[in-house]
């Protein structure tokens, strides 16, 4: 298996070229220079691509190490179009060879055929539109959630009910929009709706529909079933439904077809299901909380969605990918005030490590808060472990 190392500081680099690679491409991600000093005397890449201007160092500094000069594996320089006194100065200073930004998939895709002396072309293995839309979730190498990309490639296409679980937070909603997004019904509509949100008095109405005068105040209208037609919907929080609310629902899904309230004639609809749920729904049906034919009728495919402490490996993206967008925010809200060459903030390894070994109870969304008040805590561009404050586990009672 080829390893190949890609040192940027924008997340959205490393998304892309982890969804351009091959599944058998091993493919590790730094964001700073001192990560990839690191990272190279842990492991042995065969190719590096380097940007040249990182945060904390500049990527020459990389190819001059010791760490470097030990194994010389071949070193892709990147740099922005307008730079290319970089792209010299990286070529003079050993540099195999070089890619302006953005990089387009077949010059990364040549240039590793290239280095690695690859027989045959190489193509994307997945499609431009699939990368972009997945680029955020999936992008993450670590065992778990190769596996759910695998999971998601394969159901996509099937068109079968589809139940996810998970924990709060892991990115459920996500998982969902991405089997429409890569589906045949990706032209259709997907509508989302939040059953633990939707009053019992109105679920009738918002689900499938009503006539003119069936309760006060009504009025003509379609619901979610009907105005997913074509298309997903997408029921989330399935398992906070009430009993005669799931009863309600089960007979939609087996006869695929809705009542307005206040008539009795019956509207066919073509819709896939996908549910999502982050209760043990499992133990829910063995206490008969959750009726054991719904969930056979929902859990005909099932996907389980990772927490982050099940997928630790990836907690640099997502930190690096909400810097940024932090970073994007702040500078639109200075209006000015900040000057345009701000750097943008990063992690030092000690803050990373600190990071890296927290059980994330909250999983993405708290790592999100948690990056969010470093990022505004720290004045300077290296974000230090100080800065890094962890909540306590909300489960433990008060003293």
């Amino acid at each position: 298996m080829w390893n190949i190392l890609l040192v940027d500081a924008d997340p959205k680099v490393h998304a892309r070229a982890k969804l351009m690679l091959p599944p058998d491409f091993s493919f590790s991600s730094c964001y700073t220079g001192i990560e990839a000093l690191e990272t190279l005397n842990q492991k042995k890449p065969d190719l590096i691509f380097c940007e040249i201007s990182l945060p904390d160092m500049n990527g020459l500094d990389i190819l001059r190490s010791g760490a470097f000069q030990a194994m010389q594996p071949a070193f892709i320089a990147i740099s922005r179009s307008g730079n290319t006194h970089l792209i010299v100065d990286a070529v003079k200073a050993g540099a195999d060879d070089y890619l302006v930004k953005p990089c387009k998939a077949r010059d990364v895709l040549a240039t590793i055929r290239k280095y690695l002396n690859l027989n045959g072309a190489l193509y994307p293995w997945k499609t431009p539109r699939a990368a972009v839309h997945a680029a955020r979730l999936l992008a993450g190498e670590s065992p778990a959630m190769k596996n759910l990309r695998r999971q998601i490639r394969a159901y996509a296409d099937t068109g079968s009910t589809i139940l996810i679980t998970g924990e709060s937070g892991t990115g459920k909603d996500l998982v969902a929009r991405e089997l429409h997004t890569l589906s045949p019904r990706s032209s259709g509509p997907f509508y989302a709706v939040n059953c633990g949100a939707l009053p019992e008095t109105l679920f009738e109405s918002e689900m499938f529909g009503s006539e003119k005068g069936a309760y006060t105040d009504a009025v003509a209208r379609s619901g979610f079933f009907e105005d997913a037609n074509g298309g997903t919907l997408f029921l989330d929080e399935v398992g906070e439904l009430s009993a005669p609310l799931q009863v309600k629902l089960l007979r939609a899904l087996e006869d695929r077809q809705v009542v307005h309230l206040g008539s009795h004639r019956p509207i066919a609809v073509d819709i896939r299901i996908i549910a999502a749920t982050n209760r043990d729904i499992y133990a829910d049906v063995a206490s008969n909380r959750f009726r054991g034919d719904l969930f056979y009728r929902l859990n005909v495919l099932r996907i389980r969605t990772p927490s982050l402490r099940d997928r630790k490996e990836d907690i640099p993206l997502f930190c690096y990918t909400f810097l940024r967008e932090f970073h994007t925010r702040q500078m639109a809200f200075s209006r000015g005030n900040r000057k345009p060459g701000t750097p943008p903030k990063f992690f030092c390894a000690d803050a990373l490590k600190k990071l890296t070994t927290h059980s994330w109870p909250g999983n993405i969304r708290e790592l999100k808060n948690v990056v969010q008040r470093a990022f505004f805590l720290c004045e300077d561009s290296r974000i230090g472990p100080e800065y890094i404050e962890l909540e306590e586990s909300v489960n433990r009672k008060s003293s």
